[in-house]
């Protein structure tokens, strides 16, 4: 089975994003894939309160509790880490990239 990550913001409830994701997540399910959400989680993003609205299988909160840029890639950079997926898909969230690039070249 594929697995695949989407790293995305919690901040906007009922934006066009998770709408995006509402569609996509079950479609990729049923099709196989291995599917988790992680939701950006800290003071502008809310993943309970976006959780109640938009109901995922598999979810992981990404808590950057210094509210750093260094922090959000390391929270991001565990995350990954601890789901290990085939495929990590960064939606609005570019620290994504400077986490995924430590993974793959281990900085």
């Amino acid at each position: 089975m594929s697995s695949i990550l989407f790293i995305a913001p919690s901040a906007y409830i009922y934006g066009g994003l998770a709408t995006w994701l509402d569609y996509l997540v079950p479609g990729l399910e049923n099709s196989g894939w291995d599917v988790t959400v992680g939701l950006v989680s800290g003071k502008w993003h809310n993943a309970g309160a976006y959780l109640k609205q938009h109901l995922f299988q598999k979810t992981l909160a990404i808590e950057n509790k210094s509210g750093s840029r260094e922090g959000g890639i390391r929270a991001i950079y565990r995350v990954i880490e601890k789901v290990n997926p085939q495929l990590v898909v960064g939606v609005n969230i570019p620290d994504t990239y400077a986490a995924v690039e430590r993974l793959r070249f281990g900085v």
